[in-house]
């Protein structure tokens, strides 16, 4: 989860100070030098091992927390994954230019007749982008159409032809621009079906189980980059094609309530750097301290548990929200012999 990325913090080396205000290196048994000291070469020194942990810790929480709410609540299973594809027209030609962004904008509607979800997002799979002309860097974005934040970007080197983008990330928001910038290619046509629409459509309608839920896929240009208002809508992506999807999944719910789960992060990063000390390849005495690292492990193992559940109890979902299956109540009944 990108959400919980340096939200907990590494006390020295000035490493800034965390929006949690908690640091790693205040847990018990666990100083600045511990971690530096199981760094192998592919990590290099304690950054390299933070950015792994967090990874590992940021996993175990969605894990640990969907786990949790399964004893009280069946969340849908969306299975659909839709494709622009790859046919082109390369007769059709856009010219360059270095003020247009163009690109994909993907929506999600959800109607007064349903409740919408915190825990619905969009998924992004990759991107593909056909390049028209020579070897170049092109950036692609991630941007949230009601905020116009930029959720995302990265910048490529793109040979002739087609070029995959790997994404992977889901992103909590009903309306999505997939966009690249124009500023040294153009770009060639690649047309929007009625098929591709209606695909969508249907994804977004079987999560709200009525006909009020509507979906909505199009081709989009900017003619101004510092002006996001401004833009014309379209049945043409210019050469960007995108694997996307509709989820559900508790993630959404913890990225938006970071402050309640921040507790259990904190001890599930120590409890991944101790295991993370057990198996490095570096001889020091952080490894050979056995009897150390198993009270460590126990210690965070039962506080992580704690927080957990305390942050899951605290939490009652809207039984009409969309992602939530019908029969949502599940009731253990404990039956005597």
């Amino acid at each position: 989860m990108k959400c919980f990325d340096n939200y907990i913090g590494v006390l020295g080396c000035n490493m800034p100070i965390p929006e949690s205000w908690l640091y790693v290196n205040s847990l018990p048994g666990m100083p600045l030098m511990s971690i530096d000291m199981i760094a192998n070469p592919e990590q290099v020194n304690f950054v390299g091992i933070w950015n792994d942990v967090q990874i590992r810790a940021s996993h175990r929480l969605l894990s640990e927390v969907t786990s949790r709410f399964s004893k009280r609540y069946k969340i849908k299973s969306i299975n659909h994954s839709n494709n622009i594809g790859r046919v082109i027209d390369a007769t059709t030609i856009y010219p360059q230019s270095s003020s247009v962004l163009r690109g994909l904008f993907i929506s999600q509607n959800i109607d007064s007749c349903s409740c919408s979800s915190n825990l619905q997002a969009i998924n992004i799979q990759s991107l593909l982008f056909y390049n028209n002309g020579t070897e170049r860097n092109i950036t692609f974005y991630i941007i949230d159409a009601s905020t116009n934040a930029t959720l995302y970007s990265v910048t490529k080197t793109v040979v002739a032809g087609w070029n995959y983008i790997p994404i992977e990330q889901t992103f909590n928001s009903d309306k999505l621009y997939l966009l690249f910038g124009e500023e040294t290619v153009s770009s060639v046509s690649l047309p929007l079906t009625s098929q591709i629409r209606e695909n969508w459509c249907r994804c977004v309608q079987s999560l709200c189980d009525t006909d009020c839920c509507d979906g909505e896929v199009k081709g989009i240009e900017f003619t101004n980059v510092a002006d996001l208002t401004t833009f014309t809508k379209g049945d043409d992506s210019f050469g960007l094609s995108a694997i996307y999807s509709l989820t559900c999944s508790y993630e959404p719910l913890i990225c938006e309530n970071r402050n309640v789960f921040k507790t259990a992060y904190w001890y599930l990063l120590g409890l991944e750097l101790v295991i993370e000390r057990i198996y490095s390849s570096r001889m020091n005495w952080w490894k050979i301290n056995k009897t150390e690292n198993e009270s460590l492990i126990e210690l965070f193992t039962a506080r992580a548990d704690e927080a957990i559940q305390q942050a899951v109890d605290g939490i009652n979902l809207d039984m009409k929200d969309v992602c939530l299956a019908c029969d949502n109540n599940i009731s253990i009944i404990n039956m005597m012999p």
